[in-house]
């Protein structure tokens, strides 16, 4: 059976692609209209076309636009068959009930994950901000406390941190490092 791996989407890629394709789309659409009315293309695209005419198939620079244009598109088919980071951790699943009849898969987002731990953190004792950062395998915890003592500090939010995220259920408890910044009060 294959097991849940969420994955971030390729929106950036994918959308830097279509923004570049409706724009080429648009332009040839405009182009074409242009020159089927008037019947002659437009100044820009009749200059282009000139211009491109007088260039050899094997000169240097159809050999650049070649190479230009296989090395996108090695890039956009690495972009959609390499997976990206995983930004989700698995969860203990219950076994199979009559109900489910089918193991159930559960995960719980790295972004859940940080939100969890800055609540957490947040909640000790001299700790008067909190930033984290999570991945399925680790999490970052920066506290800023007045405190110029944070030894003792850092190990009783780590300890919070450890013990909070070993009750949320998951399979491999993530690494916890934690950070003091100390800011004078005000």
């Amino acid at each position: 059976m294959k097991h849940l791996r969420r994955r971030p989407p390729r929106t950036a890629v994918s959308l830097v692609v279509a923004v570049v394709v409706v724009a080429i789309a648009g332009a040839t659409l405009w182009a074409g209209l242009t020159a089927l009315f008037t019947g002659d293309w437009p100044p820009a695209v009749a200059e282009l076309l000139t211009g491109v005419s007088d260039l050899s198939w094997n000169g240097v620079a159809g050999w650049s636009v070649a190479v230009v244009a296989a090395l996108v598109g090695l890039v956009l088919v690495l972009c959609a068959v390499i997976p990206g980071a995983q930004n989700a951790a698995p969860l203990d699943a219950p076994e199979p009930t009559e109900a489910t009849r089918t193991p159930v898969e559960a995960l719980l987002l790295t972004q859940g994950m940080a939100t969890l731990v800055s609540a957490v953190a947040a909640q000790v004792d001299g700790v008067a901000g909190v930033r984290t950062s999570a991945g399925p395998r680790s999490v970052v915890v920066t506290v800023t406390t007045p405190l110029r003592e944070t030894e003792t500090l850092v190990a009783e939010v780590r300890e919070h941190v450890e013990q909070r995220l070993a009750g949320t259920g998951l399979t491999r408890v993530p690494r916890v490092r934690v950070t003091a910044q100390v800011k004078e009060a005000s």
